[in-house]
């Protein structure tokens, strides 16, 4: 189930776009997954066998998440690193900026990472 970054990038700007909303607890601040069945960038990349209530708080740099995305992302240490790079962007898209903001975001994020 390995996604190529390309598939990685667009499941993330449909499901940002389409939900225009933070997934948060305005107690703890951005979740990978909200009591409200929303989700951010990198949580609606992970299916129940992937996803645990204790990465709430962590972030995709934790070895903890980096080592449950291995099904998405691979083994291959370049591509990893690369892949793993795309998904902490676009967790500073949908934790750092609102939602009105996110399409011109992704859009950078897409040429960066010369994404056709």
């Amino acid at each position: 189930m390995t996604m190529s970054v390309r598939e990685i990038f667009y499941k993330v700007e449909k499901h940002l776009l389409k939900q225009n909303e933070k997934s948060m607890d305005f107690g703890s601040g951005c979740m990978y997954r909200s009591g409200g069945g929303l989700s951010c960038a990198v949580g609606c990349l992970m299916t129940d066998d992937i996803y645990r209530p204790s990465f709430e708080g962590d972030s995709v740099g934790d070895s903890s998440i980096m080592d449950a995305l291995t099904p998405l992302v691979g083994v291959n240490e370049d591509k990893r690193k690369l892949k793993l790079y795309l998904l902490r962007e676009l967790q500073v898209v949908h934790d750092e900026s609102q939602p009105t903001c996110w399409a011109s975001n992704l859009a950078k994020i897409k040429h960066d990472f010369d994404i056709s």
